[in-house]
């Protein structure tokens, strides 16, 4: 009988491992459902339009925003310098001058909510919602106001060429993980006036060399990315999910679900692009940024991660035997090389 048993033990064990993937799909259906239906019938006001534009262009930029007056100038200047000409962002209540900034960007169109952030799923309900009133036939770039969107340029030129390319590979939805820059002069960002003053910031920064690991295959054939500075300084705390599709085609059943970590329907492609989010929230005013209690509890694990982040007093507590100065070729060569080659 014990042995029989034993026998028996492989088919039992794939049973329950069935049994608990059914239950994960089962709740990701009934959450799809429930965000699809929850943001169709979200509610912004708009303040401003954008002026009208002399051409219509494939892609938008949205976001949302709560006191990013020292990245914003910087966020549009990068989007900007890529060639896209409408921005559609949501601001949640800035007290900071965000807002009387945005009024008076011609290219904005604006939006603003007191809604809580947490309760529209961390603003992918706005999110969605101007997706699919705006960016129908075209693609939507959803990044944050501290996320610079970057594709290898050896091979697309520009973005309107990476969207050419997608398009004819079949490929909707582009994989582009958070790298963490950290020891940059927050200062420096806030009075970006041009293109080459951001890039002087950004090749002062440094980024983690060694503390990347690969994750589970996604569906579209690569590895997740995890880890980085931030799961150090989270120390106990789990590894930081850096997986992002800030670049996704509009189609009219397609939703967020999770920031931009994860929408649904999720379809299986075979890709062959990929790149990287360089993402800006470590600067040196990172202590003073993540302080606010009103914000940070808005935030995902009532904002563990960024308490954490808080801790940091300084630039110099975020280097580490890894730390590397800015180097995008090998940031973009080491990334491709952890999504397409799992570590063990």
């Amino acid at each position: 009988m014990a042995y029989d048993a034993l026998r028996r033990m492989p088919l039992l064990i794939s049973a329950v491992r069935l049994a608990r993937e059914s239950a994960r799909v089962v709740k990701r259906r009934i959450r799809y459902h429930q965000i699809v239906r929850e943001s169709r019938t979200s509610t912004l006001t708009l303040v401003r339009s954008h002026r009208t534009v002399a051409e219509r262009k494939p892609v938008i930029v949205i976001m949302t925003v709560r006191n990013e007056i020292i990245r914003i100038r910087a966020s549009l200047t990068f989007y900007r310098s890529l060639g896209i000409n409408e921005f559609y962002i949501v601001d949640n209540g800035s007290t900071d001058g965000t807002k009387a900034f945005l009024e008076q960007q011609s290219d904005v169109t604006l939006y603003e909510t007191s809604q809580s952030y947490k309760r529209a799923c961390y603003g992918i309900l706005w999110t969605n919602w101007l997706m699919h009133k705006h960016a129908k036939g075209r693609w939507v770039l959803f990044v944050d106001a501290d996320e610079l969107f970057h594709f290898d340029t050896s091979i697309h030129a520009t973005i309107f060429d990476l969207i050419n390319d997608l398009e004819g590979s079949k490929q909707t939805y582009f994989f582009a993980p958070l790298i963490d820059l950290y020891g940059f002069s927050d200062l420096a960002i806030a009075t970006v006036v041009d293109i080459s003053d951001l890039y002087a910031v950004i090749e002062a920064a440094w980024y983690d060399t060694q503390t990347y690991k690969s994750g589970g295959i996604l569906p579209n054939g690569y590895r997740a990315l995890l880890g980085g500075p931030r799961t150090r300084l989270s120390m106990n705390g789990p590894l930081s999910n850096l997986t992002k599709y800030p670049l996704i085609q509009h189609q009219s059943d397609r939703y967020f679900t999770a920031s931009s970590h994860e929408f649904a329907p999720q379809r299986r492609e075979a890709h062959q692009f990929a790149g990287c989010l360089l993402h800006l929230k470590l600067g040196n005013r990172t202590s003073l940024q993540h302080s606010d209690p009103s914000i940070e509890k808005e935030h995902y694990r009532n904002g563990a991660e960024r308490k954490s982040i808080a801790l940091s007093k300084n630039s110099d507590d975020l280097l580490y035997p890894s730390s590397s100065k800015f180097n995008f070729n090998y940031i973009i060569k080491n990334t491709l090389e952890i999504i397409t080659n799992p570590q063990d």
